[in-house]
């Protein structure tokens, strides 16, 4: 059976030195809103920007990479995001 200690490195976050998890986030906006215009693509980009999305701003930029967290650290981004979806998302 192989091991399953997932490996040490440098929390993203926190900038410790644990074991690390990738952590993927919960919400996608990119994949809501599919293909559109180049200028309905701005509006929506300039919309994540206003609201601080940087779950999918990530992914825009270019960062397709999953962060690597701590526990700590991946429990308290997966607390932040589902924050962020209750009381920026749904409000909108």
């Amino acid at each position: 059976m192989p091991d399953a200690t997932p490996p040490e490195g440098r929390c993203t976050r926190c900038k410790q030195t644990r074991p690390l998890f990738a952590y993927k986030p919960i919400h996608d906006c990119i994949e809501l809103i599919g293909r559109v215009r180049l200028d309905e693509a701005a509006m929506h980009i300039a919309g994540l920007e206003d609201m601080d999305d940087r779950w999918c701003l990530a992914r825009i930029e270019g960062r397709h990479h999953q962060p690597r967290l701590c526990v700590r650290c991946h429990d308290r981004e997966a607390t932040d995001e589902q924050e962020f979806i209750d009381h920026v998302l749904e409000d909108a």
